[in-house]
């Protein structure tokens, strides 16, 4: 596993029991390639983006919902990202980019709190993600896992 190159290193770090996202998911051994790993904010979503999420977001299904959006707008300047997100421990989890700002429909739309911090491992393009569901014939947006074992067992 590489060293993380945190491009906004000057993010506060969030504390789990005396450690910071970073050294959780070291000891977690996460099998996901580290190097590209970027710490990012999220933002409340803009009013567009709201109404077009209020009506088809569901509960716990972050990829699901991050893939939805991105079908539905098929917006070119829109990415999926997986990720971990904490609140407090460090999970995996999918949010949306719109531009240059990230948003995070799922926990929006169902009053939870944003995380405390959000660290994108990979950002996919609508045409990307229809491209890496086909080739792993499955109708379901990957999560991390679902992703590394395929682009291992495909390399």
């Amino acid at each position: 596993m590489g060293q993380f190159n945190l491009q906004k290193s000057n993010r506060r770090k969030i504390e789990w029991e005396g450690r910071d996202i970073i050294s959780v998911l070291k000891e977690m051994h996460i099998p996901y390639d580290m190097d590209n790993a970027v710490l990012v904010d999220v933002e409340s979503m803009p009013p567009e983006i709201r109404e077009l999420a209020e009506k088809m977001v569901l509960p716990k299904a972050c990829f699901y919902n991050e893939a939805m959006m991105l079908s539905v707008m098929h917006r070119s300047d829109m990415k999926y990202v997986i990720g971990y997100a904490s609140a407090p421990v460090p999970f995996e989890h999918a949010w949306i980019r719109v531009g240059g700002s990230y948003l995070d429909p799922t926990w929006e739309m169902f009053g939870k709190q944003f995380g405390s911090e959000y660290l994108s491992l990979c950002e996919m393009g609508c045409k990307e993600l229809d491209e890496t569901m086909a080739a792993m014939k499955t109708d379901e947006p990957p999560d991390l896992m679902a992703l590394h074992r395929f682009r291992r067992h495909n390399s």
